[in-house]
């Protein structure tokens, strides 16, 4: 059985909001950027759930068909990690404008 204290690598998908409109993305074919509501993740929850693995060596924070870089609470959760020596890799397209 796998404990808390086993995972040393973690996925985060904290938006559901992307700021390009790529024609084969999925989102945008079935028009679901439109009828979906923005969502971003509760830092406090985030950070709350993160305290609980002690053994958290890299954090992958990216996004399916989403942005990251536009959480509204990247800038904290960077700090967060960097606080706990995390290492992270970031997935993103390098365009955060609208």
């Amino acid at each position: 059985m796998t404990t808390p204290a086993d995972i040393e690598r973690i996925d985060l998908g904290l938006v559901n909001r992307c700021n390009l409109a790529c024609p084969l993305c999925p989102y945008v074919k079935r028009d679901i950027v439109h009828t979906q509501k923005p969502a971003h993740a509760d830092i406090h929850s985030v950070i709350s759930f993160l305290d609980k693995l002690p053994n958290i060596r890299i954090a992958i924070v990216e996004g399916n068909y989403s942005e990251p870089t536009l959480y509204r609470h990247f800038k904290e959760l960077v700090t967060y990690l960097k606080s706990r020596n995390i290492r992270i890799r970031l997935s993103t397209n390098g365009n955060t404008f609208n």
